[in-house]
């Protein structure tokens, strides 16, 4: 309601099918036109079954942008090139969100997919890298704590200036090795600028007083 110009894909990702139903109904019902999909996880799955999965859940999403989200690093769930043109066969699906993987797929994935169907991936650090190895863009996780770098950069690409790219880029390593992918460093990022988080819905330990000087320093670099 307040940021009506933004678009916002909603995650909608969850351990059971009938958890996934719930979120599919949520996000429809909050006005979402967007939403990603993750692979199931936990338990092993053979990828017929990861399609039929999908080709379940879309059918409830009709007439919303599905993307697929794949992260095997977390859900232990492969999505090969093969299962991935399947996947992208699914009426409603627009796209895929490639997490913890090298840019190297991005490519493989982009030579065999259409132009139309968009292709993001979740390397942070690869933010200026992405896009001239196919991605359409970069999902931040990073960005979302320490923004300042990933904007500089985000102008300096739209400039063409490759003599800035390569001076920010240092600043995204930084701000992406404080982070180190944990929440905890995110959420600690915020505190330290005086937001409000809340409380912890996941058992994620806080960092420690060596990391949190770190990230206090970074604060005032990047956030």
């Amino acid at each position: 309601e307040v940021l009506s110009d933004i678009r916002v894909i909603v995650h909608v990702g969850a351990a059971s099918r009938y958890e996934v139903s719930q979120l599919i109904a949520g996000a429809r019902d909050a006005g979402a036109q967007e939403i990603a999909i993750l692979t199931p996880y936990y338990l092993p799955t053979h990828p017929d079954e990861v399609y039929g999965f999908f080709r379940d859940v879309i059918a409830e999403a009709e007439g919303l942008d599905v993307y697929v989200y794949m992260f095997e690093a977390r859900t232990g769930i492969p999505v090969d090139q093969e299962l991935l043109l399947r996947l992208s066969t699914l009426p409603g699906v627009v796209g895929v969100k490639v997490s913890g993987e090298a840019l190297g797929l991005i490519t493989s994935f982009r030579s065999e997919l259409p132009e139309e169907f968009r292709i993001y991936t979740g390397s942070d650090g690869d933010f200026a890298r992405a896009g001239a190895a196919g991605a359409d863009g970069v999902i931040s996780g990073v960005a979302s704590a320490f923004s300042r770098p990933f904007v500089q950069m985000r102008d300096a690409l739209l400039d063409g200036d490759d003599a800035r790219v390569a001076s920010i880029q240092p600043d995204i390593d930084e701000a992406v090795s404080a982070i180190d992918g944990s929440p905890a460093r995110m959420r600690a990022v915020h505190r330290l600028a005086g937001h409000n988080v809340g409380g912890r819905r996941m058992p994620i330990q806080e960092p420690d007083e060596v990391t949190v000087a770190r990230l206090r320093r970074a604060v005032a670099r990047f956030h």
